[in-house]
């Protein structure tokens, strides 16, 4: 295919549309019946036919047209069956058809899917497989056609044999003669005549037409004479015919062999009709035409082929003449041998400055340097075909030097050992490429230098190409956007989750302007994403790279992360509407006073606290200071002078005379602004109506003297615990019953330690019960009492949650009494000699056979009645309170089955209608002398331990509400100190910015000092609120490994390491219960000053370890600073207390303050000691009851 120079898919060409497609079956059905028709009038005899002419036309149509065509086919054959047997078609003709089409068309695909001969039988193998096809397709042919003759009765069945032999030659003829022929007259009228024979005839002109004439004239004759001799002769002398027309396919090629045997058999078919040759003839006339048809295509496909080849050759010399003469660089073909120049260009004498006859005359070695001899080739060693040998030194005529560019090939045309060498001068080149690399060693030397300052730039480097596709990828952009070179190179920001979608159109319009080059740069802020998917706040400054043409290149951004900065801008904003809110909103009023100006402001809120809503009143510092209570006066404007002076917080109570005349509490609060003289410039804070508190104080510390009272002289022990079990308050029944003499004894310590042993199991599964219902009631067990006798106790208990944390609260009970009461009961047959023990209670007796009641005394101190109004069980239960009425049966029938003891609280109507709490304790047994079951039990009025019990529960509450108010409170006012703060710090820092050396020295200094005590101020507060969070925030509590705590201390004091140079040595640390933030300040702040309190010249070396103390971790940060003197070790840990001079030692004296109250929030303890050698060791101990964590509730009081 390659060799016609047409591609593979343009070879089976055939119509396409609808309208030529018929067009072509219309003509091909026109030629086929005509050509049928033909043949027909031309039989010798009866139906015999030396060859079939459309046999050719219909194979060389369905190679053409393709098999898409075989219903025309159908129809040609069916058309001609019913031309010969006179208009009488049936089944059998159309079967005929059918298996005839199909065969073509199975032959037509053959040709063009399998063997792909090309149409035009350009190639030998074309010619081979068409012929191959056309002697084998006749076989099926043959064979099918002897069939139908025999089945129609036409041959009998050993004529068979020679009617298939006969069918095929006449097949065969047609297939070969006519076949070609279409295919080659076809192709030539589609794509023109062969390029070779367009050569050969623009050669040869209007002879080869004379000559073409005379040739087919020669063969004609020859022929024709030959044919009627051996007519007339018997002979077969028409062979003779055969090398007259070998000489015109030599002569003519394919086509000549075609149209040659074509006219021959057509000649013979037409002489054999007129002769009325008979069938040994027409057999021999057959087997000649075969012969020659055969012999004629394959000979005419060998000539073409010739042809074409003779034809390349003198194109190919005539294109290397060309090329060589008219190359521009030089050339010239040398022997290999020798060296010798056999040919030379014009541009290789006007390069060297050598004449033809000079270069013919010389060898390669006379153009070279003398020092660089030519390399000898090994012999036997042959050259490739190609040869790129490289740069090398010529040596002109005028004895200058030239480099030159080999490219060497070999040229057969002039010898074996000839070589065709071009030549290129590259002097100016390389001389261009020297200076090129060393502009590029330059430009790299510059561009390195460019990416290490990108690299290392602050801002994220991205550069893109004209369609935004990411050509660079700098350092900072990975390290802000966490996207790496790799997964972002070619890509454009749409292609990845980048750029917010809230933003895309802003950042679509900005690429617009970038990408019509109407900006040279522009600037814009907009959101984008990180790899994890988080928002970023990014400011982009772009700009754009042009051709020489003008058009884009490529864009460079310049990227900054300002998510800081806008969150920081969005929290200050939110923090100037929630002042704005909190002032117009809030409770307490605002005040600001400006001190120099002596101005004052008052909030709305400030002139409706003191009865002015319509703000009537003019605010001053004289009207303020009139309106105080005068026994108030003195106080409040001495801690007003304290602040101001002495910078001592300002935070009192004080009574003031309102609008209306009247009297009321206020608590004001408030910090000054001092200057770089320490001049107070400026105050402001708030003020609070604290006058119901107040009178809530008043009331409840009057309530907590009568609860006091109440507990004090109570016969029942009162305790209280914290959450670790440890009692925190007893009252002297309480500590009588455990054996100590005074409440400081048993202080911190658990009930458990004075539990029975044989109860203290029971003791705590009973506990157990606190951490699901909240409560015990009715425990009973036995204490053991210092002088080592048992003193059973009856304990109820409650759990309950405050600000301070869970507590606790128990009554013990000393039941002794009762104990002995129920021992004589038993011992008396359950008679009331016990009554008498019970002097406070009401014995009773209930008959269940019964269900009468005997009372073991009065009835009405209790009751309001005499015995008689409550003689049975039945008027018992009716004088329980509804809502307790359920309980108390539940209670006594589980009793009556258990043989058991209860002990319940419920409410009893008295006769007058009110109902009074009482304490039911009863047991029930069978009474030994056949009285049956019995209970005995006594009631107890409770009303004063009820209402001392629920006097409690009001207190409690009382007290997490103020908590709760004050813990608020401390909250508001500390942004109340953060703003104005923030703004003294703001605006000090902007006079420092601005103003810098634009005064003299001393402004400088004084500016100075504000900013760093506005700074100093900042820190302190944030420390202070730091401090107040301790113990009074949610608790966090988790098991912490302290080595991550100290290590994460350790990142957060990076800083300070590096610029002291320490080294910090971690040991072992445990896993504790703590909380983790509150854990990590506390290694921070004692590393840190360890750090700090460092030596002069003397790098601190840190040691953090721990050991185990019987239930606690004690763990252990030693230091080689300066160390610490005994008689201040325990002041370092008060607040606000420094040991050296702020000036050496910065810091606000309050860290070591935080870190004890967060040690002694976990329960454990914090001191300071002496370090071998110097320096300190700080320890702190937290308990191993923590780490194990038993619940509060389980610990028994």
């Amino acid at each position: 295919m390659a060799m016609t120079g047409i591609p593979p898919a343009d070879i089976h060409r055939t119509p396409r549309s609808i309208p030529r497609s018929a067009a072509w079956g219309v003509c091909f059905l026109a030629t086929f019946l005509g050509l049928r028709w033909t043949a027909n009038k031309l039989q010798i005899g009866e139906d015999v036919l030396p060859w079939d002419p459309t046999a050719g036309v219909t194979l060389a149509f369905l190679v053409l047209g393709g098999i898409r065509f075989a219903p025309v086919v159908f129809l040609a054959v069916l058309g001609s069956l019913a031309i010969h047997i006179s208009g009488r078609i049936g089944w059998l003709s159309i079967f005929n058809a059918t298996v005839v089409s199909v065969l073509y068309s199975a032959a037509a695909w053959t040709l063009t899917r399998i063997c792909r001969i090309d149409p035009r039988l350009s190639a030998q193998r074309d010619v081979v497989w068409y012929v191959a096809v056309s002697l084998l397709l006749p076989v099926p042919l043959a064979m099918f056609a002897a069939w139908m003759h025999w089945h129609i009765g036409i041959l009998e069945p050993h004529e068979i044999r020679s009617a298939v032999g006969h069918y095929w030659m006449v097949e065969a003829i047609g297939l070969l003669n006519l076949g070609p022929l279409v295919l080659l007259t076809a192709t030539r009228i589609r794509d023109g005549l062969p390029k070779e024979e367009r050569r050969a005839r623009r050669e040869q002109g209007a002879w080869r037409w004379l000559e073409t004439l005379g040739q087919y004239a020669t063969a004609g004759l020859a022929l024709w004479s030959m044919f009627f001799w051996s007519v007339r002769t018997q002979l077969h002398t028409y062979y003779l015919a055969l090398p007259p027309l070998v000489w015109m396919l030599l002569r003519r090629g394919l086509w000549g062999a075609v149209t040659g045997t074509a006219a021959i058999s057509a000649a013979a078919m037409v002489l054999a009709w007129w002769v009325k040759l008979d069938d040994t003839r027409v057999q021999d006339l057959q087997a000649f035409m075969l012969v020659m048809s055969v012999t004629g295509l394959l000979l005419g496909g060998l000539a073409s082929g010739r042809v074409r080849v003779e034809s390349r050759l003198a194109e190919s010399e005539e294109r290397y003449r060309v090329l060589f003469e008219n190359n521009p660089h030089p050339m010239w073909v040398y022997d290999r041998t020798t060296l010798r120049f056999l040919d030379v260009n014009a541009a290789a004498m006007d390069q060297y400055g050598y004449s033809r006859e000079e270069f013919l005359a010389m060898s390669l070695s006379d153009i070279r340097p003398p020092e660089e001899p030519i390399p000898v080739v090994p012999a036997g060693q042959t050259p490739p075909t190609v040869q790129r040998s490289g740069i090398w030194r010529h040596r002109k005529k005028d004895g200058t030097l030239i480099e030159v560019d080999i490219v060497s090939s070999q040229m057969r045309l002039l010898g074996p050992d000839a070589r065709l060498v071009l030549a290129r001068d590259v002097t100016e080149t390389r001389k261009a490429e020297r200076a090129k690399q060393k502009a590029e060693s330059a430009l790299r030397e510059a561009l390195q230098r460019l990416v290490s300052h990108v690299d290392n730039s602050p801002l994220a480097v991205i550069e893109w190409d004209d369609r935004f596709r990411v050509l660079r990828w700098s350092g900072e952009a990975e390290r802000i956007f966490g996207w790496s070179p790799k997964e972002v190179l070619g890509r454009r920001p749409s292609e990845w989750r980048f750029v917010h979608e809230g933003d895309a159109a802003a950042v679509a319009r900005v690429m617009d302007e970038l990408s019509s080059g109407s900006h040279a740069r522009n600037f814009s802020a907009n959101r984008n994403y990180d790899k994890s998917g988080s928002v970023l706040h990014c400011e982009w400054h772009n700009s754009i790279l042009k051709d020489d043409s003008g058009r884009v290149v490529s864009v460079l951004s310049l990227v900054s992360d300002v998510t800081p900065r806008v969150r920081a801008q969005e929290a200050l904003r939110a923090n100037e509407e929630r002042f704005m809110l909190v002032v117009r909103g809030a409770n307490d009023g605002v005040w600001d006073w400006n001190i120099g100006e002596n101005k004052v402001y008052w909030s709305p809120r400030y002139h409706e606290l003191i009865g002015d809503p319509e703000c009537r009143l003019a605010p001053s510092y004289e009207t303020w200071e009139q309106s105080l209570y005068p026994s108030d006066r003195e106080r409040v404007l001495s801690a007003l002078e304290r602040h101001l002076r002495d910078r001592a917080p300002f935070d009192v109570e004080y009574r003031s005379r309102t609008i209306d005349g009247g009297w009321r509490w206020y608590r004001a609060r408030g910090q000054a602004v001092w200057d770089s003289e320490g001049v107070p410039t400026r105050m402001a804070g708030s003020i609070a109506d604290v006058t119901d508190r107040r009178a809530a104080q008043e009331a409840l510390k009057e309530t907590a003297e009568k609860y006091q009272s109440l507990v004090e002289t109570t016969n029942t022990g009162y305790a209280a615990t914290d959450e670790t079990g440890r009692i925190i308050d007893a009252n002297a029944e309480y500590v009588r019953l455990t054996g100590h003499l005074a409440v400081e004894d048993i202080l911190g310590r658990t009930p458990i330690e004075w539990t029975a042993p044989h109860d203290q199991q029971r003791n705590r599964a009973s506990f157990s019960q606190l951490s699901r219902s909240g409560s015990i009631r009715g425990l009973e067990i036995d204490y053991l009492h210092k002088d080592g006798r048992h003193v059973p106790v009856e304990i109820n208990a409650t759990r309950v949650t405050t600000a301070l944390g869970t507590r606790v609260l128990a009554l013990v009970r000393d039941i002794s009494q009762r104990r002995r009461a129920e021992a004589a009961v038993r011992e008396w047959k359950n008679r009331y000699e016990a009554a008498a023990g019970a002097s406070r209670q009401l014995v009773y007796e209930v008959v269940q056979e019964t269900g009468n009641i005997l009372w073991g005394g009065p009835c009405e101190p209790l009751f309001g009645c005499e015995a008689g109004r409550v003689a049975t069980l039945t008027a018992w239960i009716e004088r329980v309170h509804p809502e307790d009425r359920a309980a108390y049966e539940a209670a006594r029938n589980r009793v009556r089955e258990e043989r058991g003891t209860f002990h319940l609280e419920y409410r009893v109507r008295r006769e007058d209608g009110t109902y009074v709490p009482v304490e039911d304790t009863a047991r029930c047994f069978e009474s030994g002398e056949g009285g049956g079951v019995r209970m005995v039990g006594f009631v107890a009025d409770v009303t004063e331990r009820v209402r001392a019990r629920e006097e409690l529960a009001h207190r409690a509450r009382e007290l997490a509400r103020s908590n709760a108010e004050l813990e608020r409170f401390a909250y508001v006012a500390s942004h109340d100190l953060q703003e104005p703060l923030r703004m003294v710090t703001s605006f000090t820092q902007l006079l420092a910015d601005r103003y810098r050396g634009k005064l003299d020295s001393d402004a400088d200094e004084f500016i100075g000092y504000a900013v760093e005590g506005a700074t100093r101020m900042r820190r302190l507060i944030d420390d202070l609120l730091a401090y107040s969070r301790v113990g009074s925030s949610p608790r966090r509590r988790q098991r912490v490994r302290c080595a991550e705590a100290a290590e994460r201390a350790l990142s957060n004091l990076a800083a300070s390491m590096a610029e002291s140079g320490a080294e910090v040595e971690l040991g072992e640390l445990p896993e504790v219960t703590a909380d983790e933030l509150q854990l990590t300040l506390v290694f921070q702040n004692l590393i840190g000053n360890a750090m700090k309190f460092r030596k002069d010249g003397i790098p601190p070396r840190i040691k953090v370890c721990a050991v185990k103390e019987d239930e606690a971790w004690r763990i252990m940060v030693e230091d080689n600073g300066i160390g610490i003197e005994a008689k201040h070790r325990e002041r370092v840990f008060a607040m606000f207390q420094r040991l050296n001079p702020r000036s050496h030692y910065p810091g606000n004296g309050i860290g070591l303050t935080i870190c004890k109250r967060i040690v002694e929030d976990l329960g454990g303890a914090i001191r300071v000691d002496a370090a071998p050698g110097g320096g300190s060791v700080f320890s702190f101990t937290i308990p191993e009851v923590a780490v194990n964590a038993q619940p509060v509730e389980e610990v028994a009081t």
